[in-house]
């Protein structure tokens, strides 16, 4: 949530900046109320756009981080499962061990030796599937961040880059101001 607000935060700073620029390239020919007034239009323009577009986006991307991370975490539960199945069977074997001393006094050597290679085999492939498991969660939340704030970049560049090029194409006034809110509005409820 915090990164989507310091992208939406950034978007309106880039906006800003978009805006004074274009104000101070028009500067010359205009009063300075005029200029203070369209920059705070402008300002306002996209400060719409960057509510409107955490308003709207911040909760799918949200929601989908969270199924994400539960997937992940049922993953890491079933390894840590097959790791306590693995100690389980381990001490199952342990406890037969201790019951069958007088049985196992003759084999005590060959024994202890086919007890060690199990109990290191076992401890062994339930560290590697437990490794694995957490490797391959790790590198699919890596993925699915990149994922989202890419196209969160894209989106909220090519929104920014519409804006700013829609007011200093078209001069705005205020009722194509009017109408440009109005069009933002609509085009975000059909992105919904």
């Amino acid at each position: 949530m915090r990164r989507i607000a310091a992208t939406l935060a950034a978007l309106v700073l880039l906006g800003c900046a978009v805006a004074a620029r274009a104000s101070t390239e028009a500067a010359e020919a205009m009063p300075i109320d005029q200029i203070l007034w369209e920059l705070g239009i402008k300002f306002l323009d996209v400060t719409i756009v960057a509510v409107l577009a955490y308003k709207f986006l911040a909760k799918p991307i949200a929601k989908a981080m969270e199924g994400r991370s539960e997937a992940v975490r049922r993953q890491i539960d079933e390894a840590t499962a097959g790791r306590r199945d693995a100690e389980a069977r381990l001490a199952e074997f342990q406890e037969k061990n201790a019951r069958l001393e007088a049985e196992i006094q003759e084999l005590t050597a060959q024994t202890g030796v086919d007890i060690e290679r199990e109990q290191a085999i076992l401890v062994e492939e339930g560290n590697a599937a437990a490794e694995r498991v957490a490797r391959h969660a790790r590198e699919t939340i890596r993925q699915e961040l990149v994922k989202a704030r890419a196209e969160l970049h894209r989106e909220a560049a090519e929104l920014a880059v519409r804006l700013a090029t829609e007011q200093v194409r078209t001069g705005l006034n205020e009722d194509d101001q009017r109408r440009l809110v109005g069009d933002y509005i609509k085009e975000m409820e059909t992105v919904r």
